[in-house]
Formats: C-alpha cells, sequence, structure tokens
C-alpha cells in the first residue's frame, strides 16, 4: 500500500461511528470462538498429488510446545482459508513440525506470514519511538513522522541498530546482538540472544558484533519502500495476552478486507487509557496523537486520535471496532489468525521446502 493510500484508510466503529476519533486504523470488537486445533477434521486435510512437505524444527522446545504449535498453526491456516495438514512428528523427543500444502504462490505467502511467532505489541508512538539523541522526541516530525507516523522519519536498519546501541545500557535487562559491516553500513545477521549464535564465517572486513539493550525495539515500517526501520522504546501499552479474539471479514462499501478484534477486560481497560492519553496530548500540543500495532518487527498500522471527534479517547468496551486500511481479502485473514491464534510459545526454523515469497 502506497503512502497516498494511507490518507484514506478510516476507522468505523459499528455502533460508536460518530464517537471516534481513530484514523487511519484500529479497532474492532466482536466475541468469536476459537477455531478448531491441529487435529480437528475442519483444518486438516488428506495431502494431494503435487504437494510441497515444509519441515520445521521447533527452537528449543520445552514439553508439550511441539504438539500445541502444531495446533496453533492448523488453527491459523484455518482460520485464513489456507487448505493444509500440519503434522507433529510423533515421537518423543523430535521437535520436527510438517506442513502439506499446495505450492501455489498465495499458499507460499500465507505459510510465511502464518509461520511466524506472531508476538503483538501496541505502543504510545509519539512517547516511545527514539530520536537521535536516545530519547523520544514527541514533538519531532523528523523523528515521529507527524501525520505520516509509522512511514516518514524512518531510518536503515543498520542506522537503527546503532541508535538503539547508542542508548544508555542497562546491566540487568537482556541484550540482543548483531553482526554489522560498518564499511557498507549494512546488517550482516541478527537479532541473536548470544554472540554465539551469530556466524562466525561472516565476521570479516569491517564487520563487528553490535549490542543492543531489551529495553529497545527495531521495527520495520509500515509501508516500507526499501530499508525502512525505527527504534521504539519496548514499554507497549498492550500485548497479545489483551486480545481476546479476532476475526476477518469484508467491508460492505469498499470491498476491502478488516479485522475485527476483542480485547480482554484488561485490554479494554488498557486500550480505553492510551487513546484518553494520546487525546489529552494531543489536544494540548495540537497535533494528533498515534499509537502504533506491532507484530513481531513489523509495524501493522499506526493509526491517529482526533482529539476533536474523541476528546477523552475511545472506550472500546462500550462499542465494536475495525481494523481497516485497504487490506486485501487474504492480508486480513492472515493478519486476524494470528491475533486470534496469539503468538506462538515456540519459535521455527524451516528446514526443507522454503515457501514461496
Amino acid at each position: 500500500m502506497s503512502t497516498a493510500q494511507t490518507t484514506t484508510t478510516t476507522i468505523r466503529s459499528i455502533r460508536l461511528a460518530a464517537r471516534l476519533g481513530l484514523t487511519p486504523l484500529l479497532v474492532a470488537i466482536a466475541a468469536v470462538a476459537l477455531s478448531a486445533c491441529a487435529h480437528d477434521a475442519r483444518g486438516a486435510r488428506t495431502s494431494q498429488p503435487g504437494d510441497v512437505r515444509l519441515v520445521y524444527r521447533v527452537i528449543g522446545p520445552q514439553p508439550g510446545d511441539v504438539d500445541h504449535v502444531a495446533k496453533l498453526l492448523q488453527q491459523r491456516l484455518t482460520d485464513a482459508r489456507v487448505r493444509a495438514n500440519v503434522t507433529a512428528a510423533a515421537a518423543a523427543g523430535d521437535d520436527r513440525i510438517a506442513i502439506d500444502a499446495s505450492p501455489d504462490r498465495r499458499t507460499g505467502r500465507a505459510l510465511d506470514a502464518l509461520t511466524a511467532p506472531g508476538q503483538v505489541a501496541i505502543f504510545d508512538w509519539e512517547a516511545r519511538v527514539i530520536g537521535p539523541r536516545g530519547a523520544p522526541a514527541p514533538d519531532d516530525p523528523k523523528v515521529t513522522g507527524g501525520r505520516d507516523a509509522g512511514i516518514v522519519g524512518s531510518l536503515t536498519r543498520y542506522d537503527a541498530i546503532k541508535r538503539a546501541a547508542a542508548r544508555p545500557h542497562d546491566p540487568t535487562i537482556t541484550k540482543t546482538y548483531w553482526l554489522v559491516d560498518d564499511e557498507r553500513r549494512r546488517v550482516r545477521a541478527g537479532p541473536a540472544s548470544t554472540r554465539a549464535q551469530l556466524p562466525r564465517r561472516k565476521r570479516i572486513g569491517a564487520t563487528r558484533v553490535i549490542t543492543v539493550d531489551a529495553a529497545s525495539t527495531i521495527v520495520q515500517a509500515q509501508f516500507p519502500a526499501a530499508d525502512q526501520w525505527y527504534v521504539i522504546d519496548t514499554s507497549p501499552a498492550l500485548s497479545a495476552a489483551d486480545i481476546q479474539a479476532a476475526q476477518s471479514a469484508t467491508d460492505r462499501r469498499s470491498k476491502d478486507g478488516v479485522v475485527r478484534v476483542q480485547f480482554t477486560a484488561r485490554g479494554e481497560d488498557a486500550f480505553t487509557r492510551l487513546t484518553r492519553t494520546l487525546a489529552h496530548r494531543g489536544r494540548s500540543a495540537s497535533a494528533d496523537q498515534h499509537f502504533a500495532i506491532v507484530i513481531d518487527d513489523k509495524i501493522v498500522a499506526v493509526p491517529r486520535i482526533d482529539a476533536q471527534m474523541a476528546p477523552d479517547g475511545i472506550d472500546v468496551s462500550v462499542g465494536d471496532a475495525v481494523i481497516q486500511g485497504g487490506f486485501s481479502a487474504d492480508d486480513a485473514a492472515r493478519l486476524a489468525a494470528v491475533l486470534d491464534s496469539g503468538p506462538l510459545p515456540a519459535a521455527l526454523h524451516l528446514t526443507t521446502g522454503p515457501p514461496n515469497p
């Protein structure tokens, strides 16, 4: 989606349209029953001639993680309307999961998205995006992007890592490690949880290891035309634990895909407080404020709060809301599937049969 497209994106509340001051993206709430698990016949299907088999390893699984991951993957695939069969290895100690699916491009894209960890976080954008001095710069549109938050003001990944690394270090929190090439200003590898996990064969020439505190998160811009990243302070207002359910649908007017989201009771309270803070700050600053929805290391949306339309924020406990931003039906289905399932308990590594991009 282009930058121009974002200006036409709106949020629509089914029952509270006059009160919502949210543009351009989120919030829908509707009770949704959890979908079938891995071994439910609704999700699984018999392998077909011409199918490809993708084999993944579950990284560092705890007891029960392999089966749990397989069930969540089947749920995601079923919810996203991708016909595929997920099988967990039967032998004790075997950390492999196989997915049998058709080799078409649509399925490949879906698998690429649906096998991601799916860690969700919602941030107060202006209060969390980090500027060149290592701290938020909420009044500087060169840092926040102003009205084009999440698109304008980005850095290359190399520069984002350097900005994050320059922030004050806290020896008590975890770190991530990156291998960078200073001569070419490129990122060679990372993030890794230890230095030893970085590939030694690439440590040549002007490469070096950079350490970043977990207090900083490096995220990709919302609609990256190239190498576009931000550094944000790792203090989300909401997380995946605050999402109760999600479901995709089609907007009757635009025919675009949309995503309805239901928060938990805590999530409703946290979201109401977040939007109230943004509305009050926006009124004082005479500028709309934003929050960012991030999945793993990618910005999904950066909605703005219109302080004139929602002077005290948005109370999502009394109205429905919809993530709406020019999504295709497949995009919306994949996003809803990840939000609804919650994050995978362990990461996956594809070992054979890479999906088509």
